[in-house]
């Protein structure tokens, strides 16, 4: 069997940066611009008592760099204003602490800085410059890639992007990326996954969906963001993506919720006559609308569609998107219906 494709964000996109931006801003590569705001940037990482001033901001939007050509240059008066930022705490302050704080303190720090600045993607711009290591721009297609998607704020969702990424620096590169590196490594693999030659695009595809770490990683993401919620509501999920898939999922709820009321836990293929037979167990409480309804609601019949459990499971049928909400409703009227 042909291994799996091992990625190297480092050797085959960070390297790459430079010919991923020529191609994106008609041959400018912005080496001098990005040296010179690297210089400006490091005396402010170094310094024990500088703080970040006005001008710092504004020099991000140097025609010498691509910012300039992707965001609004900010109005000098309102960024003042905006940095003073609340409660006595200028925002200057406040990203000056977070060279050492806690993760606690760190989302209360980002959360009072973004309200300073006013918007997540300014902020992330300027601490993408303070702090490289750690955070980096926001980029939601790239949040999109990782799977960034059920954080309760904005704060904290900038937050755990930025750690993604310092893990993919780690696990998926052959030498360690800081943050900002990393963005720019999947940058690069976005441009070269979506523009260019068919073969080329999916040659760059294949090498970061099939590498065995990026798989493992992407389904626990999948999993993390599907925590609390219930299997109807991951049924109600895919309907607009499988309508097999969704009313499957409910089926495997409808059997599991029934073999729950009766206490049993035998598992097996199910057959049309071993769930008439567990319908026939189910104390008439739980079955206010009759057994009937819920013979048919497995077989299918009900408004004369003929596309049940078995058709849907074994895949001998292909369901529209009413068929599987018309199925998920059913199985989900039952379910409530139960004290279990």
């Amino acid at each position: 069997m042909k291994d799996s494709p091992k990625l190297d964000l480092a050797g085959e996109y960070y390297d790459r940066f430079d010919e991923a931006l020529a191609s994106r801003y008609d041959g400018k590569t912005f080496k001098d611009g990005f040296a010179e705001i690297e210089k400006r940037f490091a005396k402010l990482r170094r310094g024990d008592s500088r703080r970040l001033q006005v001008e710092d901001v504004l020099e991000i939007f140097s025609h010498d760099l691509p910012y300039f050509e992707d965001w609004t240059t900010p109005d000098r008066k309102e960024l003042e204003i905006a940095m003073q930022g609340r409660d006595g705490t200028t925002v200057p302050e406040l990203i000056y602490q977070l060279k050492s704080t806690g993760e606690k303190q760190e989302v209360e720090l980002i959360t009072q800085i973004r309200h300073g600045f006013r918007e997540l993607s300014l902020m992330a711009l300027v601490l993408h410059h303070v702090f490289p290591r750690r955070y980096a721009m926001c980029s939601h297609h790239l949040a999109s890639l990782l799977y960034i998607a059920n954080a309760e704020t904005v704060p904290k969702f900038y937050v755990e992007y930025c750690r993604e990424l310092k893990l993919w620096g780690e696990k998926a590169s052959r030498r360690r990326l800081s943050a900002v590196e990393t963005e720019f490594a999947l940058w690069t693999w976005y441009r070269f996954s979506n523009y260019g030659r068919d073969e080329e695009r999916r040659k760059h595809r294949n090498r970061l969906f099939r590498d065995p770490w990026v798989a493992d990683r992407r389904a626990f993401r999948v999993a993390e963001s599907l925590k609390g919620r219930s299997r109807i509501d991951l049924a109600r999920s895919y309907v607009p993506i499988d309508a097999n898939v969704a009313a499957a999922i409910a089926y495997i709820e409808l059997e599991r919720t029934i073999r729950q009321i009766l206490h049993r836990d035998d598992v097996h293929e199910m057959k049309d006559d071993d769930f008439r037979a567990l319908v026939k167990e189910l104390p008439m409480s739980a079955l206010p609308s009759g057994r009937q309804e819920l013979l048919d609601l497995w077989k299918g019949n009900s408004k004369g569609r003929s596309k049940g459990r078995n058709a849907v499971i074994h895949g001998t049928a292909t369901l529209n998107p009413a068929d599987a909400v018309e199925i998920i409703r059913g199985v989900s009227d039952f379910i409530d219906r139960q004290q279990i």
